[in-house]
């Protein structure tokens, strides 16, 4: 059974996220044991300042005539600081020199600490603040950054569209957004040993105390959507570390970005409060690399409010960078976040979920020869769960019984429910044989029709969606009386053209809708698609029916003793192409005319309506819809086909054509209605007619970007304004003054 989705998603995330374990608490060199190669030359201020430029491509120029152009050779290890032309410093080797008399230039390519030392030790930490900022950056709109009484990063962002389907962003409906802030106190370790011109350790680590609360707004038109959006990339100033006489730079880069992940839309609004003490890192020692790993949480959360099968998850989080001489060294990304799975066929049927995903890397272009790259995404992953829906979540089941002679309600008839084998519901038929039934959520549940002087009723395979209601066919009991042996008839129809089909397979399942089990009886349509099964006991049986090149099809028939039942019809429909939807009509003897309407998304914000009088809608020169069966004499089926799919909302509605004048008129809740959509070679969902409701308009489901909703409403007439979109709740103005069929005087 498909689920009512609906309008909009907010995830509310508090969460602390941070960088690992710091072994200092404020900036700290020790340089000891500095052994250097004897290819290395660390250049002084003065030398420095005779640099022309500096590229990213490592090359330098300078004067010719300069102390440090006749120094320079090829091979040499040069080492320099920061300077108006080298901003971050530079750790090289020359690989080439070239002089037109003028200028020099010189080809380098970046060196490692292993060129650089024999041996060496360096412990460095520092706590960044909102002073370590570089005047450069720029943030994206929406974003703003104040201090927090002199330390750590205080963020909002406001309003930041994540993702726009259409690009309009006076349309919000295809958006995703987010409000939010967040506070940080970031400290950053970074520690090296070389020893014997090796690198024999490297440790990096972050710490941090960080406040984060999240905001994710999704439009009701979002139904799959992955998306992450970079709020900020703050650049740090340069920090000058002296590794002994080698100048060290180290540029802190810190982007914090946030996502959402949508698998469908649901309406949903959960407040979630996480605090966390994490770290996380990477530790290189003995040959091998090693995350560095510690989580530390409590949660507190608001219980969520939804009504469909979801996953969502929104999340928040600092990715950061460590430059070494302005080119990437170690990192880390980290994401908080809230992840809510709901599925309404499960208990419980929503679990929220609160944790982190981190992973750290380092790349070695300055560290060592001897080591590789690395990167491992799952340093620190947890998950909590912080909150579950109670066992208790309910929807209701609606119907009617009926005498099966009679066709009259059937007061008193004890109906119950059923799950796992555990009775959990309970009720008994109204004076009018109506019944109303509260069930557990789920699927495969099983409804139990009891009455003294009647066979017992199985209704089997229900689907019933959380604080939803699920309706049944009508339910015929048969007395004691007519319980001996009777037979059963009709016709198998195809639901393009409404001829009979021969050949087909019919497999007898004791109850209604018993889909699966034990087959009781067989038959086999004639010729012109009839069928006849003799000698069957009394009671309900589901009839599966099945042909080469159709799709099978269910529909339950009942026998009663001593009886033929005729006119017990069902329809199959041809194999759909996979991106294909087709709605079939069918329904009981009275009234005679019952009539599919369907409409749609047009170009240019219209929409189009087909029905008897407007049987096809092209666009673009392609048929976007049609219907391809109209039934007047009962039963039907009437068949209406989707063979284009386009972005937008199509509404499926039924009329009672028999009585469209009538301002009171129980005929179309009466009908026995059914209506099945099909894709494909699978049927993926059906809906019974309301029972006991007045109405002659049945507004059915809605369909957008190819997940569909249950409406389930009926009315007599709607807002009269035009139908333009999916806001108008039905299409009752538009079938107020439909032109007579032709032949028609009623």
């Amino acid at each position: 059974m498909k689920t009512r989705i609906t309008l909009f998603v907010a995830l509310i995330v508090l969460v602390i996220n941070v960088l690992s374990g710091c072994k200092k608490d404020e900036e700290e060199t020790q340089p000891k044991d500095f052994e250097y190669s004897e290819d290395l030359m660390v250049i002084d201020s003065t030398e420095l300042n005779t640099i022309t430029s500096l590229n990213d491509q490592g090359t330098i120029i300078l004067p010719s005539g300069t102390t440090l152009a006749g120094k320079l050779q090829v091979g040499s290890v040069i080492a320099g600081g920061i300077s108006g032309t080298t901003p971050y410093g530079f750790l090289k080797k020359v690989t080439g020199i070239n002089s037109d008399g003028t200028n020099t230039t010189v080809s380098t390519e970046n060196a490692t600490f292993e060129d650089a030392f024999i041996n060496a030790s360096v412990n460095f930490s520092k706590q960044l603040s909102m002073s370590d900022i570089s005047g450069s950056n720029n943030f994206k709109k929406g974003i703003s950054f104040k201090s927090s009484n002199g330390e750590g990063f205080f963020i909002e962002a406001e309003d930041v569209v994540l993702w726009d389907d259409d690009g309009n962003p006076s349309t919000t409906g295809d958006q995703i957004k987010a409000n939010g802030s967040f506070f940080m106190d970031p400290t950053v370790n970074f520690d090296f040993d070389v020893r014997n011109r090796r690198l024999e350790e490297v440790y990096f680590s972050l710490q941090n105390v960080q406040t984060t609360e999240l905001t994710v707004f999704v439009g009701r038109e979002i139904l799959s959507r992955e998306t992450e959006y970079s709020l900020a990339r703050i650049t740090m100033n340069p920090i000058y570390i002296q590794a002994g006489l080698v100048p060290i730079v180290v540029v802190p880069v810190l982007e914090i970005t946030v996502g959402a992940k949508v698998e469908v839309n649901v309406r949903v609004q959960t407040e979630i409060a996480q605090s966390s003490t994490l770290e996380y890192g990477v530790q290189y020692q003995n040959g091998t690399w090693e995350p560095i790993s510690h989580a530390e949480t409590s949660f507190t959360s608001e219980p969520p409010q939804l009504s469909a099968s979801v996953e969502v998850k929104g999340y928040f989080g600092p990715q950061f960078n460590l430059l070494l001489y302005g080119i990437a060294g170690p990192y880390t990304d980290a994401n908080a976040f809230l992840k809510l799975e709901a599925d309404v066929f499960d208990t419980p049927w929503w679990t929220l979920y609160g944790g982190g995903e981190v992973g750290v890397g380092v790349q070695v272009d300055f560290l060592g020869k001897t080591i590789a790259d690395f990167y491992l995404p799952n340093v620190l992953n947890y998950q909590q769960i912080i909150a579950q829906a109670n066992g208790g979540t309910e929807g209701t089941i609606k119907g009617s019984v009926k005498d099966a002679l009679t066709l009259n309600g059937l007061a008193g008839v004890g109906v119950k429910v059923k799950k796992d084998n555990q009775y959990s519901g309970l009720t008994e038929s109204d004076g009018d044989g109506q019944f109303n039934v509260a069930s557990p959520v789920g699927e495969n549940i099983v409804v139990e029709f009891t009455k003294a002087g009647y066979l017992p009723v199985i209704y089997q395979n229900v689907s019933v969606s959380v604080n939803e209601d699920t309706y049944l066919e009508p339910v015929l009991q048969i007395d004691d009386a007519h319980s001996g042996n009777g037979s059963i008839s009709g016709s198998i129809y195809n639901a393009l053209d409404g001829t009979g089909i021969s050949g087909c397979t019919l497999n007898l399942r004791s109850g209604i809708n018993a889909t699966e089990g034990f087959i009781v009886a067989t038959g086999l349509t004639e010729t012109n698609g009839s069928y006849s099964i003799q000698g069957l006991p009394a009671g309900h049986y589901t009839i599966q029916a099945q042909r080469q090149g159709f799709t099978e099809s269910f529909f339950t028939v009942v026998c009663i003793g001593g009886q033929n039942q005729g006119n017990q019809n069902g329809t199959m429909t041809p194999v759909l192409n996979e991106d294909e939807i087709r709605v079939i009509l069918t329904w009981g003897e009275t009234p005679d005319d019952l009539d599919s309407h369907l409409t749609g998304p047009m170009d240019g914000g219209n929409r189009f309506h087909i029905y008897y009088n407007s049987k096809i809608y092209y666009q673009n020169g392609i048929m976007n819809a049609a219907l391809d069966y109209d039934d007047t004499n009962s039963f039907g089926p009437e068949t209406v086909s989707i063979y284009e799919t386009s972005q937008g909302t199509y509404r499926y509605s039924v009329h009672d054509y028999t009585n469209r004048s009538s301002g009171y008129s129980q005929a179309l809740s009466n009908s026995s209605a059914q209506v099945r959509v099909y894709q494909g070679s699978t049927m993926i969902a059906g809906y019974n007619v309301p029972s006991n409701t007045e109405g002659t308009l049945w507004t059915v489901f809605e369909m957008t970007n190819g997940q569909i909703v249950p409406v389930n409403s009926m009315t007599y007439e709607a807002s009269p304004g035009a139908v333009t979109g999916p806001n108008v709740s039905t299409d009752a103005w538009l079938i107020k003054n439909l032109p007579l069929k032709k032949g028609s005087s009623k």
